[in-house]
Parts: C-alpha cells; structure tokens; sequence
C-alpha cells in the first residue's frame, strides 16, 4: 500500500506528500545543504526526531559519508482500540570531497535536529594550477 501511495502522490504539490530518494526500505534520505566560504564546505541536514548517537558522520577516501537509522514508533489506544507500528529503516548519503578539503578536521554539531558538518580548506592546496604548454 505504501508503494502505491508514493506512486500516487510523487511530486505532489500538496506539503507533507512528498518522498524524496526514497529507498527500498520506504525511508527518505535526506536532503543535505551545500555552500562554500573562502575557508570552509558546509554541509547542513535536517533530521527531525532522531537522535545524535543514531547519526554517523565520516570521511573515507575523499568522500564525506552521512549514514544513520531512523525509528518510528507508534503505539495508542482510544476507545478500546490499539494501534501499534514500528518502522526501521537505514539511509546513506555520500558527497566526494574537493581537493582541498582538510578532511581530517572535519567538525559536526547536531542541534534541535539539523546536523551541521564543517570541512575546512586547507590554506596550503591551491585552487587551480595553470600548467604552461611546451
């Protein structure tokens, strides 16, 4: 049924009817920010409701990863009925660093829900080299 709701419902203009990159598991990955400043790549994310020890936050050969597990649980009872669920799912987002990214200085915070990853430059690493043609 989920399948089916997001097959209808994909791209509607109606808020909250949206499934962005949504994986096999029926969870979203989510959106990630990008900006650039003379010093530093920032990455912003919002993940409402989860905590910071389910997030993961790691640089692997010139790649910053961004992984974690959300869990949602419901369980109420009204008028002698009770409904219960329980999802689980993983996401993962990966983004190739640039070449001057200092990547072993990389700095997350994680506060009322939106993850924030600094990468700073590395002064030393030139932007771009202009080679001379012999």
């Amino acid at each position: 049924m989920d399948n089916l709701m997001q097959r209808v419902w994909r791209g509607a203009p109606i808020a909250g009817l949206e499934w962005p990159r949504i994986g096999a598991n029926g969870w979203a990955a989510p959106a990630m920010d990008f900006s650039e400043s003379d010093s530093a790549y920032t990455f912003t994310a919002e993940l409402p409701g989860m905590d910071k020890d389910d997030i993961d936050v790691s640089v692997q050969d010139g790649m910053l990863v961004v992984s974690g597990e959300k869990r949602s649980e419901l369980d109420e009872t009204r008028d002698n009925i009770r409904h219960s669920e329980r999802r689980y799912g993983q996401f993962q987002r990966a983004f190739s660093l640039p070449a001057d990214a200092a990547d072993s200085k990389v700095d997350a915070k994680y506060n009322n829900g939106v993850l924030e990853i600094t990468v700073p430059r590395s002064p030393g690493l030139a932007k771009a080299t202009k080679v001379q043609i012999r």
